[in-house]
Parts: C-alpha cells; structure tokens; sequence
C-alpha cells in the first residue's frame, strides 16, 4: 500500500485557491518536483492528474493507494479532490485500464478540527468522515479485504487513522455497525497510529517513517511495516528532526530488506507522491524513475511477478 496526498493545488484558474505548491512570492513549496513540472496541470482536482498518479502507481507495482483525506478543514477543495479521484477510477475502470484499490487514510487532527464535536465524540466524527469517504469511491474499486470466520467473515474496507485517537472497544463496534448498516453489511478493518495503539483493540497499527526510518508493527493480527525514501520538511522548527537523506538510493534499499526480513502482511510506501516533504518514490525530476523502478523491484520481490489485480 501506499499513502497518497490529494491536498496539491497549482491551478490558479480554479475557484478554490493554490495550496501546498508555490509560496506567494512564487518560489516553490516542494522539496522534490513531478517528473512533469508545475503548472495548471498539478491539481488534485483534476481527473487526468489522479489518472496519471494511478497509472504510475500499478506500473510500480504497488497493489493499493491510502489516499489522505481530510474532510472539511480546506473547504470545498478535499471533497472536490475526492470526487476528481472516482471519476479517474471510474473512466480507468470503464476503459479496461488497471488501477489500484483504494483505502482511507483518515486526517484524523483535520476530522476533528472541522467537526464540532471533535474529539469529544470521537465515534461521531469518525464515522461521517469515514462513510463519506467510502459513499464517493467507486465500490469495486474500494480496497477489501474478505475476513475469515473468526473475524467476522465478511468483507471489510480498510482505515487508516493518521493520529492520536481515543477509542475504546465499544466504540470499535459502534463504527463498525455504523459501517456495515450504510454498506449493506461490509465491516471495517481500523489501523491505528502508534499514538494510538494502547487506547483500543485495533486490528493492526503503523508508524510513519518520516526522520525515524524503518517501522514495524505487529500489535493486532495484521503486521504492517513501513518503508521510506527519505524525508525533509522545510518549514519545521526543528529541520534536525525532520530530515533523513535518502543516501543516493541507499535508504529506500535498507527499508525494504528490513521489511522483507519481518515478513510483514502488509507493507506501506510513506509517501508515494509527498512532494512537499520530499518523501515522494513517484517519478519526479530530481531523481526521474529511479524509485518507481525500485518500487517495482521490491514489490514483485516480496508478492511474487504476477499484479495482484482488483
């Protein structure tokens, strides 16, 4: 799997305005560039831009994208970005193209910082963001995961929650009963942020790679580690926290023999298109395919040669 940003807008023709590209002064707020340059293209509002994300993403071997949404806190712009994302997926879908699964990667500090009950009600809040999410993306390309008996047995949509979340068991339930009577009995699979693993049953929990490098996690009865390329946030206080050289190509390397190494079930990319903290393995013009074609080596290194195909 892989997180994938849907917050870049570079139209200035658009109603809605730029973000997370160019600085008001003009210089850019990327630390690395698509392969493609800047432009009135570079806009998660539009279609052919998630068209052209997805197809990179299957040529590179990644089996499913996290897209990271987060509901409300820019406006108009994360629902926008969503609705461009499922009519990408629907023409790839309708053409014969193959395209990834997708699966929610949920802002959890944006989700209750536009909800007025916040974190007060967490439940609440969750669980419109989440049916929103999955109400927009075209059920078959929806990413699911068939659960055995002891499980449940029915089929789950994944989430991922990006931060510091207090659930407790009954609110586990609680969403996913909520889920299943929206979806005509399809159950949720919940990952939780390593700030959030002790506060309940989980079905798995990540870690972020950002400066810390290698994750790996086997709370829960999934095992996700994590790998990264690099990472440099510009605008932090603390750069020396928030940089990890990508050593030529010699970090994303490490990464991926460890996660072979722990015999994860799943393995997350940090990052497959973060421009702006320079995290991105999608081609860029700094380092052209380089890390796509890495990806690509790993992926069938660990699942084998044939795509595993929605």
């Amino acid at each position: 799997l892989a997180l994938y940003r849907m917050d870049f807008q570079g139209d200035t023709r658009r109603s809605t305005p730029t973000q997370n590209v160019l600085a008001p002064d003009g210089r850019t707020l990327l630390s690395v560039h698509p392969l493609d340059g800047l432009g009135g293209w570079f806009s998660a509002e539009r279609v052919n831009w998630h068209s052209k994300q997805l197809r990179e993403v299957r040529r590179a071997g990644v089996d499913a994208i996290l897209a990271v949404h987060r509901p409300a806190k820019t406006g108009k712009f994360a629902q926008n970005a969503l609705n461009a994302l499922a009519s990408a997926l629907d023409s790839m879908r309708s053409t014969g193209a193959d395209y990834p699964q997708v699966g929610l990667c949920l802002d959890t500090d944006a989700t209750f910082a536009a909800d007025k009950e916040g974190r007060t009600h967490p439940v609440n809040a969750l669980s419109r963001a989440i049916i929103g999410f999955y109400r927009a993306i075209p059920a078959p390309c929806a990413l699911t995961v068939p659960l055995n008996v002891s499980n449940g047995g029915r089929r789950a949509n994944v989430v991922f929650l990006s931060g510091a979340v207090t659930l407790n068991p009954d609110d586990v339930l609680t969403l996913r009963r909520r889920f299943a009577q929206e979806f005509h009995g399809r159950d949720l699979i919940l990952v939780g942020n390593t700030a959030s693993k002790e506060t309940a049953k989980l079905d798995g929990v990540f870690g972020e790679t950002k400066a810390d490098g290698f994750q790996f996690y086997a709370e829960g009865w999934i095992k996700i580690a994590s790998v990264g390329a690099g990472y440099y946030a510009p605008d932090a206080s603390d750069e020396a926290k928030t940089f990890r050289s990508r050593k030529t190509d010699a970090t994303y390397r490490a990464d991926w023999k460890e996660a072979l190494a722990k015999n994860p079930d799943w393995i997350l990319l940090d990052g497959w298109n973060d421009y702006a903290n320079g995290a991105a393995v999608a081609p860029t013009m700094e380092y052209g395919y380089a890390f796509a074609d890495l990806t690509k080596v790993y992926t069938r290194q660990w699942a084998g040669k044939d795509k595993l195909g929605v």
